[in-house]
């Protein structure tokens, strides 16, 4: 006779739970647009320059993650992967808990190339 053993269920950690406590999910931005840095006769888009009239912005940060992963996943998936949600995994732990949008300490030392990677999928998440 075989016997089977009980799995022990461990309670999930309460580390992401005490960090949506503590942290404002909608993180406010500045947007300034550096009319010198475009080149003529390129001007920039209507509505960068409105959104930087308007500035500061707020942004809902967990949205414009999910965003991020939806519009870099795999082109065909079916149901619910993982591509779906890397975002939200990767960068949550980097955002400082403060009402602007910062990164935390531990977060400031990366190397530049991350760093430019980091800015590159904030900017897909945060344009949408």
């Amino acid at each position: 006779m075989m016997r089977v053993q009980r799995a022990t269920i461990r309670p999930y950690p309460r580390i992401i739970v005490c960090i949506l406590d503590t942290m404002s999910l909608n993180k406010r931005v500045d947007i300034e647009v550096l009319l010198d840095t475009w080149e003529a006769p390129t001007t920039p888009p209507a509505a960068l320059t409105l959104a930087a009239q308007t500035s500061p912005r707020n942004i809902d940060f967990l949205c414009a993650l999910i965003f991020t992963a939806l519009w870099t996943r795999p082109p065909i998936r079916y149901g619910f992967s993982l591509s779906d949600c890397w975002a939200w995994l990767r960068y949550f732990p980097a955002i400082a808990p403060t009402q602007d949008l910062r990164l935390c300490d531990a977060w400031t030392t990366l190397d530049p190339h991350h760093k430019t990677v980091l800015s590159g999928d904030f900017g897909v998440g945060f344009t949408t």
